[in-house]
């Protein structure tokens, strides 16, 4: 319990020291949960469906445009939803997964959005910091004299 009054004293001493320390808590914290939802999302439960193997992709015909297209209006939605006596369920998913490519696409410049080096290169940086985050205040503790450390208590 006396380390704990020591450590919240010391925080109080050093509010900037205090104030990194909490944001590199915050930074860990945020970086461990984005990586776990991305290998959750796409290693582990990539389709939120379920029977995966039976899916199916529907595809409208446009006799305005050449060949089959499988972007559809919400009319043409609901009309194949209420026509589907074949299918256990239709969902949106083509909509979804367009909105979405076209947003991971807005945003990633010149990288693609299943880029095997940067699912590498990203954990390795953020590895990096959170050992440099751990590192440079052991160091610095270790350079502290013990009875300096000591005759501030």
């Amino acid at each position: 319990m006396q380390d704990f009054k020591f450590a919240f004293r010391q925080l109080l001493k050093n509010p900037g020291f205090a104030a990194v320390a909490v944001l590199t808590l915050a930074l860990g914290i945020m970086a461990t949960t984005a990586m776990y939802s991305v290998i959750h999302a796409v290693v582990l439960d990539p389709f939120p469906y379920k029977d995966v193997d039976n899916l199916m992709s529907v595809k409208v015909w446009d006799p305005g445009q050449q060949g089959y297209r499988t972007g559809y209006s919400t009319d043409q939605f609901l009309e194949i939803a209420g026509r589907s006596s074949i299918f256990e369920g239709v969902i949106a998913s083509t909509i979804g997964a367009l909105a979405a490519t076209q947003l991971l696409r807005s945003l990633l410049f010149g990288v693609s959005a299943t880029d095997p080096l940067t699912f590498i290169v990203v954990p390795l940086v953020l590895l990096a910091v959170a050992l440099l985050a751990c590192w440079l205040p052991a160091r610095r503790a270790a350079n502290v004299d013990p009875m300096e450390a000591l005759r501030h208590e």
